[in-house]
């Protein structure tokens, strides 16, 4: 992950050394002493340069640690990284952080600051401050400084910075939004999703629904047609746990996974096409491996609203039979699920008769 390291003063490079008990200087391009670095903690770090940054009055001075990330994602070699990262001591003497994205799709200190706001706060890190500049010779600019947890390793806060970079760098992709989020853990960085609260597009279950009885494939065809009934397009992933928060909001608080083998699209598409009508346009069924665990994201763009209400056929009776003759609309309102109520389907039906009897009276005068 660290590509490599440069400071302000020769004295880091003893410094860290001599705390990584590598009976040399640090050395910016080992591969060994930059492995080490990155499974060093904060408050390693800063005992570390502390003595670096101290002046002969005894107070802090700025020493800063730059760090270069190995993207994969990098621009050609003429161009610098999208995502910058350096370790300072500030005017408080506290060692922090701070993560510059070049060229960021918004530009306004308090929107950058909601779309990672969920991450943050759920990592337990401080943010302390955030600009934005304009026209910079490499482009426009938005820096992040943060202070981190001392427990902390270097590794962990590099990774963080490369979903900062992610979020609000010119990828664009927003864990707010269902392609964001799904772009997320497609691209195998499911830990930006922490923090994101489920929502009116968001579903998110730990385990698969199973299928070993009725009940279980009438809850997904409820689950899929609800988040298909929304405006603009929804996600369900399955092998990502959530936990309420204060609020009593379900947010997710990481990724498990499921076992391999225990997910199958084949057969997550069959019961939807079996039990939702009509059939939900452009649905997509992705299988997912990480780390040797499955994950299965059902990716649900718009839906025309021609086609809406999308309805589950059948019912469950309190014997836990299914009715065959019965079927629901499910409706999602924020992270509930609700059934659209026996009014409401009237309202609907009068709405099309009344509609369609518009248009008839039109035809014959036309």
């Amino acid at each position: 992950m660290i590509e490599w390291v440069g400071w302000d003063s020769d004295k880091c490079a003893g410094a860290l050394g001599q705390r990584l008990e590598l009976g040399e200087d640090f050395s910016p391009h080992s591969p060994d002493h930059l492995s080490s670095l990155g499974k060093m903690t904060v408050a390693e770090l800063s005992e570390a340069l502390a003595p670096v940054a101290e002046s002969e009055k005894g107070e802090l001075r700025e020493a800063t640690l730059f760090i270069s990330l190995a993207d994969r994602r990098r621009r050609p070699s003429d161009e610098p990284a999208s995502v910058t990262f350096y370790f300072r001591f500030d005017a408080e003497g506290r060692l922090v952080g701070e993560v510059g994205i070049l060229d960021p799709w918004m530009q306004v200190e308090a929107e950058a600051e909601t779309a990672i706001g969920p991450l943050i706060r759920s990592y337990g890190v401080k943010t302390l401050r955030t600009d934005y500049s304009e026209y910079q010779s490499s482009g426009n600019y938005m820096e992040f400084r943060f202070q981190y947890p001392n427990s902390w390793t270097i590794e962990k806060a590099l990774a963080l910075a490369e979903l900062i970079g992610l979020i609000v760098g010119p990828d664009q992709i927003d864990p707010s939004s269902p392609a964001g989020a799904f772009s997320l853990l497609a691209s195998g960085h499911h830990e930006g999703l922490i923090g994101q609260a489920e929502s009116s597009f968001l579903e998110a279950k730990e385990k698969g629904y199973g299928f070993q009885n009725e009940n279980q494939k009438h809850e997904y065809a409820m689950d899929l047609a609800a988040l298909a009934n929304t405006e603009r397009g929804a996600l369900l992933i399955l092998g990502i746990k959530t936990a309420k928060n204060a609020a009593g909001q379900d947010v997710i608080t990481g990724a498990p996974g499921c076992s391999i083998g225990s997910l199958s699209v084949e057969t997550y598409t069959q019961v939807a096409r079996q039990r939702i009508v009509p059939p939900i346009t452009g649905v997509e069924f992705h299988l997912l491996e990480f780390s040797g665990r499955h994950f299965m994201a059902i990716l649900i763009p718009p839906q025309p609203e021609h086609l809406k209400p999308f309805l589950v056929k059948g019912g469950i009776t309190l014997e836990g039979r299914t009715n065959g003759a019965s079927f629901t609309i499910p409706t999602r309102i924020g992270d509930s699920r609700w059934n659209m109520s026996a009014e409401a389907v009237h309202s609907l039906l009068v709405a099309a008769r009344a509609a369609l009897a518009k248009s008839e009276q039109l035809g014959r005068l036309s």
